[in-house]
């Protein structure tokens, strides 16, 4: 399964599940387009070479040197396995 096709993720996101593969694509191509625009970073998170996540800076303010943090994880990976507070701390030093 990827992330964007579980209910629980999209739960906590402002996509409904992907049901097609043209869905991720557009998707991907927004993340893209975003990034050009330097308006967001998207990375993904892995374990092992599998896919298990994206993180990512969104709402970036340059002038203000502000921006928001976001990350999906698989809900496998949900809870208390340390994922997040390393992202977090690799992305901010």
């Amino acid at each position: 399964m990827n992330i964007i096709e579980s209910e629980q993720v999209c739960k906590y996101y402002d996509l409904e599940p992907f049901t097609e593969i043209s869905q991720a694509e557009k998707h991907i191509q927004r993340w893209l387009n975003f990034y050009q625009e330097k308006k967001q970073v998207r990375f993904t998170i892995s374990k092992s070479g599998t896919i298990i996540g994206t993180c990512g800076l969104y709402l970036i303010n340059s002038y203000h040197k502000r921006a928001c943090l976001g990350y999906d994880l698989l809900p496998e990976y949900w809870g208390n396995k340390g994922f997040v507070d390393l992202l977090i701390y690799s992305r901010i030093w």
